[in-house]
């Protein structure tokens, strides 16, 4: 949710890595931090009449797309998605082999047990393509939470919508790491937040 309602504000977080997840002492309620990246990347580099993005994240966290300055909301999500799988595996996105023909991870190998909605939801937002990934947060909490024969159907017809998000107003609490007591993470509740 916390992304659906960052998206909805025309904002790319660019840095969603485990490090900027943490856990809301009074309700354990995850948290998404550090967005001084997002005011950084607003900035531009021009050279010889055209304008470019800074490429600005974490290597390993972030897709080939921002690397090369150019992110779209499904870069996040892509980010999310590899904290996922750290979380679940132990294992760092650069330790992950991948598909030499595709450029897709195979993170399944990190995590063999897993398996359904979360498996399925994992695979469609680490798709190579943007276009291929969840469009939108909203679009992913959905997949989340719907049945696995759902989510069967969306993967085989990837989405190639290309619009803005919008939100219902959820609430959202950024601050400095500094002002939040940081938890042990627990599980993968950060994805339902």
């Amino acid at each position: 949710k916390v992304l659906d309602y960052v998206h909805s504000q025309h904002i790319i977080h660019r840095d969603v890595k485990p490090d900027n997840v943490i856990l809301r002492d009074r309700d354990q309620q995850p948290v998404l931090i550090d967005f001084g990246v997002v005011k950084e990347a607003l900035g531009t580099v021009v050279e010889s009449e055209r304008t470019h993005s800074i490429a600005i994240g974490t290597p390993g966290y972030m897709p080939s797309e921002q690397a090369a300055g150019r992110p779209v909301y499904s870069s996040d999500l892509y980010s999310l998605a590899l904290t996922a799988v750290f979380l679940l595996s132990g294992e760092l996105p650069q330790t992950i082999e991948s598909d030499p023909r595709t450029g897709e991870l195979l993170w399944r190998k990190a995590v063999p047990r897993l398996h359904g909605n979360l498996a399925g939801v994992i695979d469609r937002a680490l798709r190579f393509n943007p276009r291929d990934r969840f469009a939108e947060a909203r679009e992913m909490l959905a997949a989340l939470t719907s049945s696995d024969s759902d989510l069967s159907e969306q993967q085989s017809s990837p989405s190639t919508r290309l619009q803005s998000p919008q939100t219902e107003s959820p609430t959202v609490a950024a601050f400095p790491a500094a002002a939040a007591k940081e938890e042990p993470r627990q599980g993968n509740s950060f994805l339902m937040g």
